[in-house]
């Protein structure tokens, strides 16, 4: 992630939101946060939901997220084989844990 320092500082600020249920546009305007603020994390902090509904784990989101995973359908592209084998292991993710994702993620796209 590249404003990853952007991310915490705007989570510490804004402790209220909510990655399962807050739209993130919708939140920066009620909340008026800053056109430069908000355009520097907008598109990053979608990544960073849409891969926290699948695993709600900040930690394991950040580890999917920097092996370029931030979505379910870069997780379905990437094949079940793939993300079982190799992505999951290298972000801590149990196989239970790495199914799990992997079925949800078909869920979505469908």
């Amino acid at each position: 992630m590249d404003n990853h320092e952007k991310i915490v500082s705007f989570f510490s600020k804004h402790e209220n939101f909510d990655l399962i249920k807050n739209n993130v546009d919708i939140y920066l305007k009620e909340k008026k946060v800053g056109k430069k603020e908000s355009e520097a994390i907008r598109e990053e902090l979608k990544s960073v939901q849409r891969v926290f509904k699948l695993i709600p784990h900040y930690g394991k989101t950040y580890a999917l997220l920097n092996e370029k995973i931030n979505s379910a359908q870069s997780i379905v592209a990437i094949g079940e084989t793939q993300f079982l084998k190799e992505i999951a292991p290298k972000t801590g993710l149990t196989e239970k844990e790495a199914k799990d994702i992997y079925r949800k993620a078909e869920k979505k796209i469908r």
